[in-house]
């Protein structure tokens, strides 16, 4: 009977041992999961900056293309006037002695 009885009492302290080993080892992993997480996050949120910053760049860049080529547009069409003007002008100069 002591024989049983000290066996159930190493089982016990086995058990309790066992136990705040797995509380120890949750506890890790929860740390770690909490840690895995937040990187995870971060990293999603500095990709997202990044893709955006990108994009914006693109965008400033085809905006300074459109905006040259509504300037030569805009000066071909002030030209094609003067030219108008300068012909009539002449015209009328050549009819009128």
């Amino acid at each position: 009977m002591i024989d049983l009885e000290q066996r159930v009492l190493d089982l016990e302290k086995k058990v309790t041992d066992l136990e705040l080993n797995i509380n120890k080892s949750l506890s890790e992993i929860k740390e770690s999961l909490v840690e895995i997480c937040t990187t995870l996050k971060d990293n999603a949120s500095n990709s997202d900056l990044k893709l955006i910053a990108k994009d914006v760049q693109i965008n400033k860049e085809k905006i300074a293309k459109l905006e040259n080529n509504q300037a030569k547009i805009v000066w071909t069409i002030i030209g094609a006037v003067l030219v108008l003007v300068g012909k009539a002008v002449v015209y009328y100069i050549k009819t009128n002695p």
